[in-house]
């Protein structure tokens, strides 16, 4: 028997998230997947206060810190994205990084997510054929947004790639994450 390869497909460069929000909004995705659209319309699972944090320069030690961007599926099949330092935590405020690190030991409260992480997604995945696909491409889209936010302040070494992966009609569609790969700074070559 012979195995199908596994496809991907990418958001389109010239594609914002709103874009992807807006098309799922127009197929009827308040409807489809409410939970997923509502995360979608709340700038897409972005925790806003933690990027404002690791982006405010007095929480640094160094000109423009360098850092790592990763992500993972937790046991609740919910994505987190979220940053460690790579050039040391001699980058970054001793308070502001022992904060960052102690959040993360500890579970994180219903309220408020932990400050190192960058976005929080709850279980994302679609199987309407376009309408959930628009939804993970404006995920994914999303992501490469806040690459870009993130890399015109602070170096990113290395960072993983969000693709919509096509499972086919049984299976839907979900967000897939690649391996750690160097990340290009300049905007038209991010993974």
């Amino acid at each position: 028997m012979k195995r199908a390869a596994k496809r991907y497909v990418d958001p389109a460069a010239d594609k914002t998230s709103a874009d992807y929000l807006q098309a799922a909004a127009d197929l009827g995705a308040k409807d489809f997947r409410r939970e997923l659209f509502s995360q979608a319309d709340d700038d897409f699972g972005v925790q806003v206060a933690n990027v404002e944090a690791l982006l405010k320069p007095s929480n640094w030690q160094t000109a423009r810190p360098s850092v790592e961007i990763h992500a993972h599926y937790n046991q609740l099949n919910n994505l987190i994205v979220a940053w460690h330092p790579r050039g040391g935590r001699e980058q970054f405020s001793p308070n502001f990084i022992s904060r960052v690190e102690h959040e993360f030991l500890i579970r994180p409260a219903e309220y408020r997510r932990p400050r190192g992480e960058l976005m929080y997604v709850q279980e994302p995945f679609g199987r309407g054929a376009p309408l959930g696909r628009s939804l993970l491409r404006g995920f994914a889209a999303r992501y490469r947004e806040l690459l870009t936010e993130i890399a015109s302040r602070i170096d990113i070494t290395t960072c993983v790639q969000l693709r919509v992966g096509a499972g086919g009609r049984s299976k839907g569609h979900k967000l897939e994450i690649s391996k750690l790969k160097k990340y290009m700074q300049r905007p038209d070559c991010i993974p």
